[in-house]
């Protein structure tokens, strides 16, 4: 953790100025404190408290339709209550837990996406060409659209090339958007 943290070009995308210095300061001194909760979390349970404060926010995400209006849209309440159709969940994390996260990912979680095959498109990291470190300077995770895109291509192409060779092709696109929401889970009871 600490080579992630002395590299102010990661941090920060630039050489440190005068102006900068109390900033990184201040940050080096949250991250030296986030570490010291994580090392001591055996003894004194300090990290407990960003684990304790998660929330879950259910926002709604989908209003079902009362009145059919022609293509306008307006912030005006027209009706006194509105019934949700679908809602949406937001994890409110500790932004402590957010930093461990992304320092986690920087330091192991390259490690498991390059072993994964390059079939695998969805939340991919963005990987040096050696596959032994994130990109520095760029975001952590390749575009999902990007990555759907050359799936779906990919899968088209081989569709046509099936028909062009004479073979019979069936494509099916399923849209399983909320799939996990609407999934119940057993969990084992060992």
């Amino acid at each position: 953790m600490n080579s992630i943290l002395s590299d102010h070009e990661f941090l920060w995308g630039t050489t440190p100025n005068e102006n900068e210095d109390s900033d990184l300061k201040k940050l080096e001194d949250k991250f030296k404190s986030i570490l010291e909760s994580i090392n001591t979390q055996h003894i004194k349970k300090e990290f407990n408290q960003f684990l304790d404060s998660i929330e879950l926010l259910f926002l709604p995400k989908k209003f079902e339709k009362t009145v059919e209006e022609d293509n306008f849209i307006t912030n005006k309440r027209i009706s006194d209550s509105y019934k949700i159709e679908s809602i949406t969940v937001f994890a409110d994390i500790p932004i402590e837990l957010h930093i461990v996260t992304v320092l986690w990912i920087m330091k192991y979680g390259y490690k498991l996406d390059a072993k994964l095959d390059l079939s695998c498109k969805g939340n991919r990291l963005l990987l040096n060409k050696s596959n032994n470190a994130v990109i520095k300077g760029s975001g952590l995770f390749k575009p999902y659209f990007t990555q759907y895109q050359q799936w779906r291509d990919k899968a088209v192409n081989e569709a046509q090339r099936k028909l062009h060779s004479g073979s019979k092709v069936a494509f099916i696109n399923l849209d399983l958007k909320r799939l996990l929401l609407l999934c119940k889970y057993r969990l084992c009871e060992n």
